[in-house]
């Protein structure tokens, strides 16, 4: 698995759980897929990475407090979550594809 994520996020994580970090790792390749930075994270995604649902609520949290997420929980529904970091990666891409570097 790979993610594009900025320095300046990574800084940010440094003082993270391993487990915060990981999940920010999977919503990363989530809005890259999507090329969306508001994702659902598949249970079935983090069941392979032993994720359990209190794990996922901790680190969201965290990653919410830090002002790097927003997340839109439903009652009885999977949360969506809004990557606050996702607009600085997706303009440096542009910006590196108009200068055809990729």
């Amino acid at each position: 698995m790979y993610a594009n994520m900025p320095v300046t996020l990574l800084a940010r994580l440094i003082h993270f759980r391993r487990s915060t970090i990981i999940l920010v790792m999977l919503l990363q390749r989530q809005a890259d897929v999507r090329r969306w930075p508001v994702v659902n994270l598949p249970p079935a995604l983090l069941n392979l990475c032993g994720f359990d649902r209190k794990t996922v609520s901790l680190a969201l949290r965290q990653l919410e407090t830090a002002g790097l997420v927003r997340v839109h929980r439903r009652p009885g529904r999977r949360s969506t979550v809004t990557l606050l970091w996702y607009s600085e990666i997706a303009g440096k891409l542009a910006d590196m594809r108009e200068r055809g570097e990729l």
